[in-house]
């Protein structure tokens, strides 16, 4: 089966363009895979080249990602990261607080901003002590601490990264060894 093959960029991540779901991703070549089972169409191949997923994911294996794919399916956790002002990371999401589908962090908006997707309701004004005297309510939302953390295995680094600041994350849904 042909996937396509993309590279990381080093170049780090703005915010995306509307439809545009791998900032940070150049688009290389195609590649053929012996599988015996077809890849869903929004897939797509990456060739590691960094150590920092060592022994799941070696130097020189193909993995194979799904922009659209189950985040449930993901082997081992692991996932392709778009962070805002950094370039794209494989690494294994150890613990999500936002609750809801890396698969929706954020969608494009249909003006030139990016919107967040939540399927909590929104609050358009939170009560503040100066709108109720005796209120205790704090002014921060709580989904302003919401976090990703992110683990690199080798060598073992912990990244937590604000959920706004998260632009894509994609599951490793297949891995060729070279």
């Amino acid at each position: 089966m042909r996937v396509p093959l993309f590279q990381i960029l080093t170049e780090p991540c703005g915010v995306p363009e509307a439809g545009k779901t791998r900032e940070g991703l150049q688009r290389v070549s195609e590649i053929d895979l012996p599988l015996e089972e077809g890849l869903p169409e929004s897939s797509y191949a990456i060739k590691i080249e960094e150590g920092a997923m060592v022994p799941v994911l070696k130097k020189t294996d193909i993995a194979v990602f799904d922009s659209l794919g189950d985040p449930n399916k993901a082997i081992r956790n692991i996932f392709i990261v778009g962070v805002q002002n950094q370039p794209p990371q494989v690494r294994m999401v150890v613990k999500n607080e936002a609750g809801m589908d890396p698969a929706n962090f954020l969608k494009p908006a249909t003006g030139s901003s990016t919107s967040f997707i939540n399927k909590r309701r929104k609050s358009f004004m939170t009560p503040t002590p100066l709108h109720i005297p005796e209120s205790r309510v704090s002014p921060i939302p709580g989904s302003a601490h919401e976090m990703v953390y992110l683990k690199s295995i080798r060598p073992e680094r912990l990244s937590v990264v604000p959920v706004k600041n998260v632009l894509w994350m994609h599951p490793l849904i297949y891995i060729h060894s070279i």
